[in-house]
């Protein structure tokens, strides 16, 4: 959990939102899927801009948890898909 709390302070991620134990599952599904997904960049600057900007707008546990068999090469869709999503900060699916 170390090497994932000083990546989550060097990534400035924010803190997620969920129960516990669904909180410290999904931040380790979110360093593994950004991890992954990092490797497909040639460019650091595209990364962040890509893939960690729209990360940190999703703030829901269940949510990173939900994507936790995602393909690396999907990731950069699926975060910039859900940061656009009502529910994205919030951590609530239901947008009403």
């Amino acid at each position: 959990m170390k090497q994932i709390t000083s990546w989550e302070v060097r990534a400035d991620m924010p803190c997620l939102d969920g129960s516990d134990k669904a909180v410290e599952w999904a931040r380790r599904v979110r360093f593994e899927l950004l991890s992954a997904a990092y490797e497909l960049f040639d460019a650091e600057e595209a990364y962040i801009a890509e893939v960690e900007q729209p990360a940190r707008l999703i703030t829901s546990a269940s949510w990173w948890i939900d994507q936790r068999d995602a393909d690396a090469g999907d990731v950069s869709e699926l975060v910039v898909d859900a940061a656009g999503a009502p529910f994205a900060s919030t951590g609530s699916e239901n947008p009403f």
